[in-house]
C-alpha cells in the first residue's frame, strides 16, 4: 500500500509536556505485548488443533485472536519509542501502526458482536449462524475496515506520535469527516456487541427448561432388595446449572470489557475538542486498560473453556514428546547394529 507523503509524523505534544513528566511505563507495554502475542497464538493454534467451538463461533473467536495478536505485535514496536520519548522509526511505520490500531480494535468489537449473535440464535432456535454467512460477514468486515483506514492514511490524514500513550495516532482535528466516520464505526460495533450480549444474558436469565414429557405408567417387579437410586435428571440439571453460571460470568465480563473503552474515549474527546485539562496519567492508564482486553479476550472466550485447556495440554505434551524424541535419538542403540557387532566379534 502506498502512503501519501503529505502525511508526516510529528511530536508536537512534546512541546507542552516535559519528557520527565510523561507517565509512560515501558514495563506495562512489554507485559501487555507478551501476554497478547503468546495468549492469542495459543488460541489460534488450539482452534486448529481441536474444534473448541462450533463452526461460526470458532470463526469469530479466531478473528478476535488474529486482531488481538496483531495489536500485540504493534505494542511490541512501541516499546523503544516509549523509552526514547519520541518516534524513532520511519513515518510509514507510524502510519501502518495507526491504521492497525483503529482497524483491529473495531474488528475485535465486530467479531464480538457476531459471536454473541451466534449465541443468541443458539438459545432462541437451537441453531447458530451458518458457517457460510459468518465467513462472508467477517470477510466483508475485514476488507471494509482495513480499506477505510488504509484509504484515510493514503489520502493524507495526519499521523502524530502521542508521547503520553507512546503510540502513533491519527490527528482527529484535521479532517472532520474522518473523525465522524471513525467514531461512528467503532461506536456502532461496540454498541452492537453490547446489545447482543444483553440479548444473550436476557435470554439466559428468562429461559426455562420445558417440563419433561409424561411417560405412561410402567411397573417393574423386582424381588431383590431395593437399592437407593440417583435420578438421572439430577446430574443433567447440575451440569446445566454450571453451564448457565459459566455463561453468565462470561457475559458479565464481556460487558465489563466493553465499558472499559468509555474512560479513554471520553478523555480523548475532551482533550482534542475542548479546553479541559485531562491529566496525562489518566490518558495513559485508561488507554492501556482498554488495550489489556487483548489479553483478557484469551481468558474470557478461551481460557475458561475446558476444550481449550485440553487442546493446550495436548499440544504441550506433543511438543515435549517431540523434543524428547529428537534429543534422545542420538543416544538410542540400534538392536540390529548391536547384534551385528556381536557376530563380528565372534
Amino acid at each position: 500500500m502506498m502512503f501519501s507523503n503529505n502525511s508526516t509524523v510529528t511530536n508536537s505534544s512534546l512541546e507542552t509536556i516535559p519528557e520527565a513528566a510523561l507517565p509512560v511505563e515501558p514495563g506495562v507495554i512489554i507485559t501487555e505485548a507478551v501476554l497478547a502475542i503468546v495468549g492469542n497464538l495459543l488460541v489460534i493454534l488450539s482452534s486448529g488443533w481441536r474444534q473448541t467451538f462450533p463452526p461460526a463461533g470458532r470463526l469469530f473467536v479466531i478473528s478476535m485472536a488474529c486482531s488481538d495478536l496483531l495489536l500485540g505485535v504493534s505494542f511490541a514496536v512501541s516499546v523503544a519509542p516509549a523509552e526514547a520519548g519520541r518516534w524513532i522509526y520511519a513515518d510509514e511505520w507510524a502510519q501502518i501502526i495507526a491504521t492497525a490500531e483503529c482497524s483491529f480494535h473495531t474488528l475485535t468489537a465486530i467479531a464480538l458482536a457476531g459471536l454473541n449473535l451466534d449465541r443468541h440464535y443458539v438459545l432462541k432456535s437451537n441453531r447458530g449462524l451458518s458457517g457460510r454467512k459468518s465467513k462472508l460477514f467477517m470477510f466483508l468486515a475485514w476488507i471494509g475496515i482495513l480499506s477505510w483506514y488504509g484509504f484515510s492514511a493514503a489520502y493524507g490524514v495526519p499521523v502524530e506520535y502521542d508521547p503520553i500513550i507512546a503510540r502513533p495516532v491519527f490527528d482527529l482535528s484535521t479532517f472532520v469527516w474522518f473523525t465522524v466516520v471513525s467514531f461512528a464505526l467503532f461506536s456502532a460495533a461496540g454498541t452492537a456487541a453490547l446489545f447482543c450480549v444483553t440479548l444473550v444474558l436476557k435470554a439466559l436469565c428468562c429461559h426455562q427448561d420445558a417440563p419433561p414429557a409424561q411417560q405412561p405408567g410402567v411397573f417393574h417387579i423386582n424381588l431383590a432388595p431395593a437399592a437407593p437410586q440417583i435420578p438421572p435428571q439430577a446430574a443433567q440439571n447440575g451440569d446445566d446449572v454450571n453451564a448457565r453460571w459459566y455463561a453468565k460470568v462470561v457475559l458479565l465480563l464481556t460487558i465489563g470489557q466493553l465499558l472499559t473503552y468509555l474512560p479513554y474515549s471520553c478523555g480523548l474527546l475532551l482533550r482534542e475538542f475542548t479546553h479541559v485539562d485531562v491529566p496525562p496519567t489518566f490518558i495513559f492508564w485508561s488507554y492501556w486498560a482498554t488495550c489489556f482486553n487483548t489479553c483478557v479476550d484469551v481468558v474470557v472466550y478461551s481460557g475458561l473453556q475446558q476444550s481449550f485447556r485440553t487442546a493446550v495440554y495436548e499440544m504441550a505434551v506433543s511438543v515435549i514428546c517431540g523434543v524428547y524424541n529428537v534429543c534422545c535419538r542420538k543416544n538410542r542403540v540400534d538392536p540390529t547394529a548391536e547384534q551385528a557387532i556381536e557376530l563380528t566379534s565372534l
